[in-house]
């Protein structure tokens, strides 16, 4: 099995599939989303019978990466 991964920026504009290439891990990291900004995902399974339904749209948050100025005491 694997995972057709699509998001957008939330309940606005087109779907993006996200290539993460043949990979049977049900866990991903999305990169280069901008920070402060809603975002829409769903996700759809992929076996040897063909590509299941999406899954209901979930919208989530990125929060502002503040570790790259992070200096420790």
């Amino acid at each position: 099995t694997d995972y057709v991964i699509q998001y957008r920026f939330a309940n606005n504009g087109a779907w993006i599939t996200f290539d993460d290439g043949v990979d049977t891990n049900n866990s991903v990291t999305i990169t280069l989303l901008s920070d402060n900004t809603n975002y829409g995902f769903w996700v759809a399974a992929i076996n040897d019978v063909g590509q299941g339904a999406f899954s209901t749209e979930l919208t989530q948050y990125t929060v502002q990466d503040d570790m790259d100025d992070y200096e420790a005491p």
